[in-house]
């Protein structure tokens, strides 16, 4: 058995899984493709039959919006409608991805959505609020500390 003469059957032993559906990033080709590769086992040794394997779709990846190789700075996606720039650089234009984040933000796989969390600041989020200011930091680009201001309560009984 060849296993391109089986390209929906799932082979864990001979072929690996579909990654996801993915749109080109050559913007003329409005199809999504997926791939997967014959597995290096004893058996397929030598096998010249074995090679990776591609399918790909009807799609309308970039009809009608921006492709996204044409998008300003630090947006992404088609029609460039997603932003990244939470970013040091810019990102992916394709797949918002950046290598690095401004201080004060994380994630650059994702195109550095999120901010710190209470709990750290600065650059790539490896500073500790707790022990600049012993608690949260109010701020997650510098690591201004909240307040130390205390809230006195006092009891009061009627005789």
């Amino acid at each position: 058995m060849r296993p391109t003469e089986f390209p929906f059957v799932q082979d864990p032993e001979h072929i690996g899984y579909w990654s996801d559906w993915r749109c080109t990033r050559n913007c003329r080709d409005s199809n999504q493709h997926r791939h997967r590769s014959c597995l290096p086992t004893e058996s397929l040794k030598g096998n010249k039959d074995c090679y990776n394997l591609e399918e790909k779709r009807p799609s309308h990846c970039y009809i009608g919006v921006t492709c996204p190789s044409d998008c300003s700075k630090f947006t992404w996606g088609p029609g460039c409608k997603n932003n990244c720039s939470n970013c040091q650089e810019d990102c992916d234009p394709f797949y918002g991805n950046c290598t690095r984040c401004r201080p004060g933000y994380m994630f650059p796989i994702n195109g550095c959505p999120d901010p710190c969390d209470a709990m750290s600041y600065g650059q790539d989020c490896e500073e500790s609020c707790l022990r600049l200011c012993g608690g949260e930091c109010q701020d997650h680009v510098t690591g201004a500390c909240l307040s130390k201001s205390r809230t006195t309560t006092h009891n009061m009984s009627q005789s």
